[in-house]
């Protein structure tokens, strides 16, 4: 009785180890759909493009120019006339610092200027009359020009208490310490000033991206942190010769002209998209739209309403965008069917609405 009721869990085991093998082949077989369901599915029209039209990266905004107002002077700051935010120009006089000392040494670097000099005149008179030696004239023209250098030195002295910026642009940052009745040194930061009529990116791409653009390519730059904004067409005006040996990436810099003044500041992350020198068309298709099965990749055609599959050669994948090997046989303008792929079997009746092209579908 033992033996009976073993031989009967054993048929049974090898029973269902059968069919569900059946089950699991059932399953991985394309059965044709003979049924007169009609399936609603999106496509696009087979056509043919590059497989980088645009390479991407990211960077951070800065002003066509950027400089600093660094102190030549040191002393007392007498006034402060600028405030952050501020448009600035280089005929402004932006921080006075006190000169009285300096004025007083111009006047008397002056003085020993005209005196050197008068008496550069008389020598150069006497030596033509023969009555000085050409080692008086000598060191009379020495004094007038020892004293000249003194003046201009005195001069800027004086000069250097008026400061102002370097360029035209707006104050990005200003030293909070630099108020009236401060002390300034030489050499001090004062300001930052940014020229943003035209905005600069750099940005690093790989070595594959760099052999795709070239200088003078159009670029678009877009602002990530600012909803709905326009983005800045420019172009590439540097593009680096080799690499950078820390992280193996080159070094491109891109710029613009700057049409949103009152909403873009320097330091903001932005995208840069550029266009590429890639000219290798081919058939493109969406890389969602490739179905795999046993092993071999296929896409789904709709042809005449009925949804038919065709084995692919997939070539190169580049994110959401797949290129089909040359060898694959495919026509232009077929219909390929791109939504409801986990509802379509070779044969189902579908309802194609065509809303692209292949080659340009991003």
């Amino acid at each position: 009785m033992l033996k009976k009721m073993i031989l009967n869990i054993i048929i049974l085991t090898v029973a269902f180890s059968c069919s569900k093998e059946v089950d699991d082949l059932s399953s991985a077989t394309w059965d044709m759909d003979k049924s007169d369901t009609v399936v609603a599915v999106e496509s696009l029209n087979l056509t043919k493009g590059v497989l980088y039209p645009t390479v991407t990266s990211s960077g951070l905004i800065s002003g066509i120019k950027e400089a600093y107002i660094i102190s030549e002077t040191r002393g007392i700051i007498e006034s402060v006339d600028f405030e952050i935010g501020e448009e600035v120009d280089t005929t402004e006089v932006l921080v006075n610092v006190d000169n009285s000392i300096a004025k007083l040494s111009l006047e008397q670097a002056k003085e020993q200027f005209e005196n050197a000099d008068l008496d550069l005149v008389s020598t150069e008179k006497f030596y033509k009359k023969g009555s000085a030696s050409l080692s008086d004239l000598t060191r009379a023209r020495s004094s007038a020009n020892g004293a000249k250098v003194l003046y201009e030195t005195a001069l800027k002295t004086v000069e250097d208490a008026s400061i102002k910026s370097p360029i035209f642009g707006a104050v990005a940052w200003k030293d909070s310490g630099v108020t009236q009745g401060n002390f300034l040194n030489q050499g001090q930061k004062i300001a930052k000033i940014v020229d943003l009529s035209k905005i600069r990116v750099e940005v690093s791409l790989g070595e594959r991206q760099i052999g795709l653009i070239k200088l003078n390519s159009k670029v678009n730059i877009k602002l990530v942190s600012i909803k709905n904004s326009q983005p800045l067409i420019g172009n590439v005006v540097a593009i680096a010769a080799g690499s950078d040996a820390s992280t193996g990436s080159y070094k491109v810099i891109v710029e613009a002209d700057n049409s949103q003044k009152d909403v873009i500041r320097a330091g903001m992350s932005c995208s840069v998209t550029i266009e590429t020198n890639d000219t290798n068309a081919l058939y493109i298709v969406p890389t969602d739209s490739i179905v795999v099965r046993e092993g071999k990749e296929y896409i789904f055609v709709e042809n005449n309403g009925v949804a038919e599959p065709r084995e692919i050669i997939k070539g190169e994948v580049v994110g959401s965008r797949t290129s089909i090997d040359p060898k694959t046989q495919l026509s232009e303008n077929e219909t390929i069917i791109i939504s409801g792929l986990n509802s379509i079997k070779p044969g189902i009746k579908v309802n194609s609405t065509i809303i692209g092209s292949s080659g340009e579908w991003l």
